[in-house]
């Protein structure tokens, strides 16, 4: 039920490449071409997408599944040594290549550097009432394929050593929503407007355990009357931030 897996590709030296389980295969194809991806790991529907194409990428090595349990991703991850090696990397080095989403022409892959991970540290702190608390869980809809979800869920949460819970679980659902941040004590949470819209259709929220302690919000405005719901539902005020 808390599957981490979607799909992620790797290229020579660790540069990681988030991909959407959404992406249709020509989206799938595109990505892993341009960007010459040696390794990848994924699950479910995403993955057989992938091995659909397997034989037209010429560049990708390996394929691991997550789910096969003889040679999957948790078996070869039980069978990895105490201790490792850590490289030294420099600030400009590439870390992540996320690419856009095409609506002007091809994707195009952004590069991402290491000082983008500590440069973001400082506002996801702020957007999340000073992270880290010892209690803090955090938890976002958003996918881990896009900077929302991966920068300002996953990988700070991870970079403060407080876990994150991982849910594949399709479209959006706030019923779900609130019996996941329930039952799993989210405390911490990236949730867009349009989904906390729809959170606000759940009567007697905080009657079903919900104790969510701070809430960010971004990609378009939240208005007066989600701020007022969130106040009085979940007796918090959201954080509402902006990017480019």
């Amino acid at each position: 039920e808390t599957g981490l897996c979607h799909l992620a590709a790797w290229k020579i030296g660790a540069v990681s490449l988030p991909l959407s389980a959404l992406f249709g295969i020509d989206a799938l194809r595109y990505r892993l071409e341009d960007s010459g991806s040696k390794v990848l790991i994924g699950a479910g529907e995403g993955l057989e997408k992938i091995q659909s194409l397997q034989n037209e990428l010429l560049e990708l090595e390996k394929v691991i599944d997550c789910d096969d349990e003889k040679r999957g991703f948790w078996t070869l991850l039980g069978q990895a040594k105490a201790e490792c090696e850590t490289l030294n990397t420099f600030a400009d080095d590439p870390a992540i290549v996320i690419y856009t989403s095409g609506t002007t022409g091809p994707p195009k892959g952004a590069v991402l550097a290491h000082r983008c991970l500590l440069g973001n540290l400082t506002g996801f702190e702020m957007s999340q009432n000073f992270f880290p608390r010892s209690d803090d869980l955090m938890w976002t809809p958003a996918d881990w394929a896009w900077t929302g979800g991966l920068l300002d869920g996953l990988i700070p949460a991870w970079f403060y050593g407080r876990p994150v819970l991982g849910y594949d679980g399709g479209r959006f659902d706030p019923e779900k929503a609130c019996d996941l941040i329930a039952r799993y004590r989210v405390r911490n949470a990236f949730i867009p407007p349009t989904a906390l819209k729809m959170l606000r259709q759940v009567d007697d929220i905080r009657d079903r355990g919900v104790r969510i302690r701070s809430v960010m919000s971004a990609g378009e405005a939240l208005g007066a009357q989600i701020y007022e719901w969130a106040e009085d539902a979940l007796g918090i005020r959201i954080n509402e931030m902006w990017g480019q």
